[in-house]
């Protein structure tokens, strides 16, 4: 028996197979077993790569969210996040009353708060110093 399913005008067509416990399953079946579970997984993943569109299966950075969305991706407190923007340390958009924020810009506000490691601080200190001898 043969399942079809319809996306978009595209057809995929997969054999459903009986559930096989592994009581069933013996050594000679399994070559055969793990390529139609191969199989399966590659109709899934052409089936998720046309649903999410041709760009896989990555989230949206260019997304906005509001207040609580941002709170539980920064781990911090809504009223942590009230006090950035009012001081404006933190980038946002307001429309009316809401705050919105934009996944990209808070990813990157995070990486700019990044503090260096004391190796990466000796390797610039170096470089500096090798700099300033050349001259």
């Amino acid at each position: 028996m043969s399942q079809i399913l319809q996306k978009n005008n595209h057809y995929l067509y997969w054999k459903t197979l009986k559930p096989i416990t592994m009581s069933e399953l013996t050594f000679e079946q399994l070559p055969k077993a793990v390529g139609e579970i191969k199989t399966k997984l590659d109709n899934i993943e052409q089936l998720l790569l046309q649903i999410l569109g041709k760009g896989g299966a990555t989230q949206n950075n260019n997304e906005y969210v509001n207040i609580e969305e941002a709170s539980k991706i920064l781990s911090l407190a809504k009223q942590t996040i009230y006090g950035f923007t009012c001081r404006m340390e933190i980038p946002h958009c307001k429309r009316g009353r809401k705050l919105y924020f934009s996944r990209q810009e808070l990813n990157e506000w995070i990486a700019s708060t990044r503090i260096k490691t004391v190796r990466e601080i000796e390797q610039q200190a170096i470089n500096y110093i090798t700099i300033k001898k050349g001259r």
